[in-house]
């Protein structure tokens, strides 16, 4: 199950790899933190 996990989160960080730097720069970074704590993301 570990490996699973971990090849997992490898194959997304591949991928956020790939998205283009100008919209990762539009994104904000309130929208991170609320998820981080557990809160509703908001779309």
């Amino acid at each position: 199950m570990f490996d699973a996990i971990r090849v997992r989160l490898i194959e997304i960080g591949e991928a956020v790899k790939d998205i283009d730097p100008k919209l990762l720069a539009t994104e904000t970074a309130h929208r991170s933190r609320r998820c981080e704590r557990g809160g509703k993301p908001t779309i």
